[in-house]
This record gives structure tokens, sequence and C-alpha cells, in this order.
């Protein structure tokens, strides 16, 4: 457990039931602004399938980082997160061209300056809002499966044995540009984010997650029965959870 200024951050990875290299990655950041602090939070998984998916998923995080540090300030949060996702793409699209490979990586994260978030992702990595004992999905993944369920042709509960769950439609790294989806919701004290890879997200269900952020149970101990009860439900794929609590 990490506690400075008004965050409250817990963390947790783990390799699940894969037996691949881990590809997921992580971080968070406080900026200080006018006396202020700003607080930035990520998670970021290698793209399944790709190559060097663990290298492209460090390049996003360390790309954001040193952009939101020399620019933070400089213009408003969610143009700020922008760029430097937009960086991280470009970033992590040479390399693939230097190398000739393929590699790609999933983004998301919250910036919280002021009482307000900035969430932004690409992929199928979350965040969610855990609010007075509610769960929302803040994110939407960016899927094969998640076009047939908003076109219909799908059931929201059929995603989780689908066999092209982890086809992405879009990706870091994965094209010359990439679109960025951008949230802004204003946060109350006790809000809980939880950000996360599909590890966690493409196996338990919004109901499993909230039973146990209901819980009254410490942010360590919350993250640590996300992981576990993702490993127990057989999930195949690298698990990350962060829990920030305002």
């Amino acid at each position: 457990m990490i506690k400075q200024l008004q965050f409250d951050v817990c963390v947790r990875a783990d390799v699940g039931n894969s037996n691949q290299p881990i590809q997921d990655n992580h971080r968070y950041a406080l900026f200080e602004i006018a006396g202020e602090t700003m607080g930035f939070f990520v998670v970021a998984d290698g793209m399944g399938g790709y190559e060097d998916g663990a290298r492209a998923s460090q390049t996003v995080i360390d790309t954001v980082l040193a952009y939101l540090q020399e620019n933070v300030g400089t213009d408003t949060p969610t143009a700020i997160l922008r760029q430097a996702i937009e960086a991280a793409n470009t970033a992590v699209h040479a390399y693939a061209q230097a190398e000739e490979i393929r590699s790609g990586s999933t983004i998301t994260c919250a910036l919280i300056h002021q009482g307000r978030a900035t969430i932004a992702n690409v992929g199928d990595s979350r965040t969610y809002l855990h609010r007075h004992r509610q769960l929302r999905q803040l994110t939407r993944d960016h899927s094969f499966v998640e076009e047939l369920i908003q076109r219909n042709l799908m059931q929201p509960d059929e995603r989780y044995d689908n066999r092209y769950l982890n086809v992405l439609t879009r990706g870091l790294g994965t094209a010359v540009n990439v679109d960025v989806d951008m949230f802004e919701l204003p946060l109350l004290p006790d809000d809980l984010l939880l950000l996360c890879s599909d590890g966690l997200s493409g196996t338990l269900r919004e109901e499993e997650i909230s039973h146990i952020l209901n819980q009254p149970a410490s942010l360590d101990e919350m993250s640590e029965q996300l992981v576990q009860a993702a490993i127990t439900a057989e999930s195949k794929d690298h698990i990350t959870a962060m829990l920030v609590r305002l």
C-alpha cells in the first residue's frame, strides 16, 4: 500500500495460468502543479499474438510518463493526455517498423487533478468506477466481440466464452495514427477506480468484481482477492489490477 497526499494506491500483478512471458506493465506517478497534486495511473498490456509485447507495453508507459513530465500544466489534462498517448503510439510503431516486426499494446489510464479524472483508453484494458457500492465501466473495449455486442449480434454475457474475445480492433503501435477514447468525470470522496488488464476483466463478470469491492477490506486485500478470483476462474492471460481511491 502506498499513501501519498490524497491518493491511496495498490497494485497486484500475476502471470495467472499463462505460461507466456508477462506482457502487462503498470505505473503511477504524482506531479506538482502550482502547489497542487496531479496523480497519474496507468495499465498497459502487450497485445497477444504480437511480437515483443512486453517491450511494447513498457515503451507505452515510459513514453506517456516522459511526455507528461515535460508538458503537464501547459494545456488541459485531456489535451496533454491525448498527446502523450499519441506520442506512445508513434514510439511503438517506429520501433516495430525498425525491427520489422508487429508490435502493439493496449492502454488504460487516469489523470486526476482538482477532483476530476480524465480517463483514456485504447484496446481492451479497462477502467471502472466504484461509487456508492455500484460498479460502472468507464471505458469501452476496442475489440471484435465488443463490435458484435454494439450491433446487437451478441449478448454481453456471451463475451466470456467467445473464442474471438482477445481479437482487438484498435491498439497502440499497430498503425501510424490512433484514435484515443477520452472521458472526463468529477470524483467524490471515497470513489474507487479500478484499472485492469483483460486477464481480469475478460474473466470476471461485473457482479463478481463488484462483490469483492463491496467488502469491508483494504485496497491491498481487495486487489489480492480480484487477482485470486481471476486465477480461480482460470484466466489464461496475465492479470493486473490497480485500485486508486481519492
